[in-house]
């Protein structure tokens, strides 16, 4: 099934179960759309799940695919469009019962990124995020929301985490 999230993000939603107690919203990375992350959950075994797949509202410049934010450092980035319709994808979560603790925002590659930014703008607390090969972009956003941050690398396995803690 794909519904429209208040005209902003089209979603494809997967539903595990009759009495989901767990929402994991799906993000795709760069040129990806809301099909990809379809085989993480299938693999991923959540019986007790509904998943939502939101595409990324802009179109990539190659033409294939769709991005969650466009532009360039120098004539700077246009997010305004996925930030709002991630916030109404949000409240679309909450209205089909679930609560904020009850969603975890998943995400490859720039959907990572995009978890990772959007959870520090949020006034309130979710289950969890899940950064698969992610990255921070906006680094200054972490010092604007009160954020210190703590870098942990682990030698020899090119694990990195960075912990925020308001």
């Amino acid at each position: 099934m794909i519904v429209v999230v208040k005209s902003e993000l089209i979603t494809r939603i997967i539903n595990k179960s009759n009495e989901p107690n767990k929402a994991l919203i799906g993000l795709h990375g760069w040129k990806g759309n809301e099909f990809v992350f379809e085989q993480v959950a299938k693999i991923v075994n959540l019986d007790q799940s509904k998943w939502y797949f939101p595409r990324a509202p802009y179109q990539s410049e190659s033409g294939k695919g769709y991005t969650w934010f466009q532009g360039s450092d120098e004539k700077g980035w246009e997010y305004e469009k996925t930030i709002s319709g991630l916030s109404n994808l949000i409240k679309k979560v909450n209205s089909d019962g679930f609560t904020n603790e009850d969603i975890y925002l998943i995400g490859f590659s720039q959907g990572a990124c995009l978890a990772l930014e959007f959870s520090l703008r949020l006034p309130y607390p979710i289950g969890g995020i899940i950064s698969i090969a992610g990255f921070i972009k906006f680094k200054k956003m972490i010092e604007k929301y009160n954020y210190q941050s703590y870098e942990v690398n682990s030698r020899g396995n090119g694990i990195e985490c960075i912990a925020l803690k308001k």
